[in-house]
């Protein structure tokens, strides 16, 4: 449904946001993560999620309360 799509997820780390992630990935998208603090646990989760397919989700480190 979505294969070679891309999409953007704004707090995939936790709640609402990882369950969209894992919605998008079951249904072929590639992703990427923003989280406002990268962290090892969910950086081992994607890795998971990501070693035996074609697919990609990629971790952006982002908070939008800082401009730089």
């Amino acid at each position: 449904m979505l294969s070679g799509k891309t999409a953007f997820i704004t707090g995939s780390n936790r709640g609402i946001g990882k369950s969209i992630v894992d919605k998008f990935f079951k249904n072929g998208a590639n992703i990427i993560c923003a989280v406002r603090k990268k962290d090892s646990k969910f950086s081992d989760y994607i890795a998971e999620k990501t070693k035996n397919s074609k697919q990609t989700i990629k971790i952006l480190e982002f908070d939008i309360t800082n401009e730089k």
